[in-house]
């Protein structure tokens, strides 16, 4: 059966692997034991790897459930309800409040340039 199969695979391939990742992990060991910073900095950037990977998958299952919901609709195309005139009367806004605060620092900051030549002056 499939299942049987599936299993033999899957046993074979760890006979295989185990010794390669237990050798691997041994020199890994004896390496740290030793003191040696390269295989201090291998071993974390093969956890920082590892740990990436992993979440890497339970978050793009996240997005992927989340899409199918269409919780946002924006898979159900549709479109801009709003109105061209009230968006360029809004930029107007704006612009016109950012032009406002530029007067207002350039206000606070010839104050505060006053006080600093008044407090220069004084001895």
């Amino acid at each position: 059966s499939l299942g049987a199969l599936n299993q033999a695979i899957a046993v074979a391939t760890g006979y295989w692997l185990t010794p390669i990742v237990a050798r691997t992990a041994k020199k890994a060991h004896d390496s740290m034991e030793s003191g040696n910073p390269v295989a201090f900095f291998g071993l974390v950037l093969t956890l920082d790897v590892g740990f990436w990977l992993v979440s890497r998958a339970f978050s793009q299952s996240a997005a992927r459930s989340r899409r199918n919901d269409d919780v946002d609709g924006v898979s159900l195309g549709q479109k801009n309800q709003g109105d061209i005139a009230e968006l360029v009367k809004r930029m107007e806004d704006m612009e016109k409040l950012t032009k406002a605060k530029d007067a207002e620092i350039k206000l606070l900051s010839s104050k505060l340039d006053n006080l600093g030549n008044a407090d220069a002056s004084d001895p």
